[in-house]
């Protein structure tokens, strides 16, 4: 109803006018394997059918809602991008210090190879 207040009871039966609290899903451990190995494939968000047909698949594997997978993808997404933006400025951080020292030391060369696959210098 409208208006209608949400009480919770405290443990001594007395009403309180705290909402009451989210339950947080979780992911199995096969629903989150399933959910990276569709992420490596696509590396996007799923869309509204797509979502439909990957909640069927890990529906057989634990309760989960298309806003459950919707969320998880775009979270995931994010947390690629930031890790992607912090390796190549820990990347360009080891790059300018070689150029500055005019010699790259065996301890960094290794790494260096890889930043340059990860900002396509070559």
């Amino acid at each position: 109803m409208i208006g209608e207040q949400h009480l919770a009871h405290d443990q001594m039966g007395t009403p309180n006018h705290k909402p009451p609290t989210r339950v947080r899903w979780t992911p199995s451990q096969i629903q989150f394997q399933i959910l990276e190995r569709l992420f490596e494939q696509d590396n996007g968000t799923p869309n509204k059918q797509h979502l439909k047909e990957i909640a069927d698949e890990l529906r057989q594997h634990g309760q989960i809602a298309e806003t459950n997978i919707y969320n998880w993808f775009q979270n995931r997404k994010a947390r690629a991008k930031r890790r992607h933006q912090q390796v190549a400025r820990r990347c360009r951080t080891h790059l300018n210090q070689a150029k500055g020292a005019q010699q790259v030391t065996q301890l960094i060369l290794p790494e260096l190879l890889s930043c340059n696959q990860v900002l396509d210098l070559g």
